[in-house]
Parts: C-alpha cells; structure tokens; sequence
C-alpha cells in the first residue's frame, strides 16, 4: 500500500507496510512443481495434489473441482490445415484453366480462415461434460465424440471471511499448473501459425488481383509453398510429456501462489477484496480448465462483476528474464499498465498467435480479464524438454509479482 505526498515541491511516495512480494518464495514454489505433468499423467496428479496442500497451509478453502471433455482441437485443427493446403493447391491447380474457378476455391480459402477461430472455440466449449442438472448445448453431443476423451480438474481456493462478501470486488488470481511438450519449441509454433495463416491470406488475395494484373500470380506458388511448408511443419508437431515445464507454466504457479500467501497473511488488504485462486488443469489442450470454470460459475461471476465488479489476472510463463508482456484489454489492462509504469517496468503488448490463455474465455464472456507473461530468451525452451528448472530467473518472479500485488492494491482502491 502507498500514499504519495509534496515536500518542498518534490513529490514523494510513502509505503505503509504493506505485503511484499519475495520473488525467492514462489521461485521455490516453481521449482516444486517442475515435472512433467501433462493432462492423465503422474506427474499431473502430484502438482494437483501438491499446489492443494500448500494454499490449505496458507489458509484458503480449497475445493477440487473435477471435469471430462473430449480434446476436439486434437481432430479439428489438423482437418482445417489439411483443408487449407487442398484449397491452396486446388486454386493453383486449375487457375491457369479457369481463372474463374480459382477465384471461388479461394473464396473458400477466406471462409476457412474466418469461420476455424469461432468454429474453433465452439467445439472447444461443447466438448466439456455437461454436469448433471446442466442442460447440453446444440452441437455439444457431436464435439464430444470428437476427440480422445480425458479427465482433469480444477483447484478453487477461497479466502474464508471476505469471500462471500457481495458488496467487495472479486479478484481471481489464475494461472495453470499442466504441460506438454512438442517437436518444435512455442515461439517456432507461433510463427509457423503466423505463416500458414498470414500466407494463406495473401495468397487468396493475390489470387484475386492476379485476373485483373496476372503479373501478381508470379508470387502464388512461392505463397503457396510457404503455407504447405508450415502447415505440414505444423501437423507434424505432436503432444508428449517430457517437458518439466519450469517456465510454462509453474513459474505462473509459483507467482499465483505467493500472492496468495501474501494477501492470507496481510489482511488489511485481503479484507477489501472477495479472493478466489484459480488453478487450472488442461489449459494445454485448449484452455478446457477456465472453460469449465465459466461454465460452472458464470451466473455467479455475472452478478458479482454487475454488484462490485469482477477481475481474473492469469500468469503465465512469468519466470524468465526478460519483459512482461500484457494481453489483455479493458479497465484491468490499464491498471496492470499504470502498476508497471510506477515500478519502472517495461511492458509490451499484443497478441500470441497460435496459443490460448485462460484470460480468454472469461474476456469473450465480457470479463475484465488480462494474463501477464515473461518474454526472455528463455521462453524459446517453453514447450521442450528443456523448459528446466536452470532456465528460471528471479527477475521475472520479481517483475510478475510486484506488478501483480500493485495491481491487486488498485484493484481494492476501486470504490
């Protein structure tokens, strides 16, 4: 907690006491958890079991909430790229013949791109078990058969005492405790979706433009190369468990974790807030966790953001040196945003293409809703089996963690 104040012209802040963030504690709570644990391993159970214990120790309540779903974005996602290279390679096939038939094929090719997103997340959320006084959603029995089937759960701790308080601010702190490990590192992923989808569109543009200035359709095979290349790269991917991810995400976790330590423990200011802790199990596989939160709490989180408001800050990935990137946008981003400039933190925003973050689902459901993540050289290791203990860096503990508990401040500050 601050107060700034004038003496003699200059401006002054002034702290109160209030909790301090120890990057040390959550690093060690990070390295706790670093082992594999993709979603139906071991290794998932044991950090399920483990993050339970310690914010009992803390003295939340905490409830395992447990969930099934199908893992549609196993079967869909290859089926759009495999559909994209047969439209790209169709539309280059019959333009010299018939410009006309080219144009429609890559017609098809922009309506794949615009419809995979919504498509995507629709599929993502029908593929979750109903519970059993929950009404199934169209299309939910089809999504459901589309996929392996896998189980997981959430964890949901609360704060006894200010939780059931209506009249406070709800702050959710997330962050996910599953991993998995690929052929290629996180930051290849992105750029290989960047390509295949960026290309893509280019290319069916150009296809377009070409029947008016054909010089243009000297660059179609190179653009459709380029999509082929990456696309295949893409399917060739895979999804093991031999990364520890010490990165991605336990240093989220240890992050989550400390705070929750530090707002149990400074009451002064976990008295102003309704607390919940969020931690998620297969966001992995398509942010399915927060997705099952939502929809077995998303009445309750609407009235609570309609009576005193509603603020979910995810971390994830925070545990390398390097900058924090913001995704996010809203009243809590411009929060987060004002927390880093009086740290002195620098900050980056924007999107990750090809990744999905638990703040997602709650901002499509119109949530204030942000995710704080670590952009360092380390973070290339995120997603392999060399995403270590080794490559964790307190700097990024720190810079998450301060930010965060400046940010929770200002969230108990809104009157």
């Amino acid at each position: 907690m601050t107060a700034t104040f004038q003496l003699d012209g200059r401006e002054f802040t002034a702290l109160n006491g209030g909790p301090v963030f120890t990057p040390d504690t959550a690093c060690r709570y990070a390295l706790a958890l670093s082992l594999p644990r993709r979603v139906g391993s071991p290794g998932e159970q044991v950090a399920l079991q483990h993050v339970a214990a310690l914010l009992e120790r803390f003295g939340f309540a905490v409830e395992r909430q447990a969930f099934r779903f199908a893992d549609t974005l196993a079967v869909l996602l290859p089926l759009e790229i495999l559909l994209g290279q047969a439209l790209v390679l169709a539309t280059l096939w019959v333009r010299a013949g018939h410009p006309w038939a080219s144009l429609a094929l890559a017609g098809l090719l922009v309506l794949l791109l615009a419809l995979s997103s919504p498509l995507n997340a629709k599929a993502r959320s029908c593929s979750i078990d109903p519970g059993p006084d929950e009404p199934a959603a169209a299309w939910s029995g089809l999504f459901r058969r589309l996929g392996p089937r896998r189980s997981a759960a959430n964890l949901v701790a609360r704060l006894p005492g200010s939780s059931a308080r209506q009249d406070l601010p709800q702050l959710v702190l997330a962050a996910h405790y599953d991993s998995k490990s690929q052929r290629l590192p996180l930051a290849v992923r992105m750029a290989l979706f960047a390509l295949a989808i960026g290309g893509s569109a280019v290319f069916a543009a150009l296809t377009g433009l070409s029947l008016a200035a054909p010089a243009l359709a000297a660059g179609l095979p190179i653009l459709a190369g380029i999509v082929i290349a990456s696309g295949a790269l893409l399917l060739a991917l895979g999804s093991g468990n031999a990364s520890p991810g010490a990165i991605d995400n336990a240093s989220g976790v240890g992050v989550a974790l400390h705070l929750a330590e530090r707002l149990a423990a400074e009451r002064a200011l976990s008295s102003k807030l309704s607390i919940t802790i969020l931690v998620t199990g297969a966001e992995e596989l398509g942010a399915i966790g927060a997705l099952a939160y939502l929809r077995r709490h998303g009445e309750h989180l609407r009235r609570r953001a309609h009576a005193a408001g509603l603020y979910i800050l995810n971390f994830d990935g925070p545990g390398v040196e390097g900058r924090l990137c913001l995704v996010g946008r809203g009243s809590l981003a411009g929060l987060v945003r004002e927390a880093c400039r009086e740290l002195g933190y620098p900050l980056v925003g924007g999107r990750l293409p090809g990744a999905l973050l638990d703040h997602e689902p709650f901002t499509a459901q119109g949530f204030q809703a942000v995710s704080l993540i670590g952009i360092g050289r380390a973070s290339l290791a995120v997603h392999t089996p060399g995403d270590t203990p080794s490559r964790l860096g307190l700097g990024g503990f720190r810079q998450a963690g301060e930010v965060g508990l400046r940010s929770i401040e200002k969230i108990a500050q809104i009157e």
